[in-house]
């Protein structure tokens, strides 16, 4: 019989100690997957236009992209000095309004004008 020497043993027992060690951690072992590819983002629902019809100035964003959103939130806050100024200015043009047909309704009917006590 052929007798091995000692330090061939001692790498023969390696290498296949090492094959053991290796087959056992590959599979036990979680590795994460990595893959490297040119392409596009391409959202799963469609892309939603979110615009305001008067237009404004904005005074603060509350999103920042990425962010989920649901139907409700608020998104962004208007400045609402414009439209503060034209609400009275409409106002005023409906108060007068009501005055001249008070006016035209008392001069047709030969009658004092009556205005509403909310108008005075």
């Amino acid at each position: 019989m052929l007798k091995l020497k000692l330090p061939a043993n001692i790498l023969l027992f390696s290498i296949f100690g090492f094959f053991l060690v290796f087959i056992l951690w590959a599979s036990l072992a979680e590795l994460d997957e990595v893959t490297r590819a040119t392409g596009r983002i391409v959202p799963s629902k469609q892309i939603q236009v979110i615009q305001n019809l008067e237009g404004g100035i904005v005074k603060e964003i509350f999103v920042k992209q990425g962010d989920r959103v649901s139907a409700g939130d608020v998104l962004v806050r208007l400045d609402s000095t414009q439209f503060g100024a034209d609400f009275n200015k409409n106002e005023e043009e409906y108060f007068s309004l009501v005055a001249l047909i008070a006016r035209l309704q008392a001069e047709s009917n030969f009658t004092d004008p009556k205005f509403d006590v909310k108008f005075q």
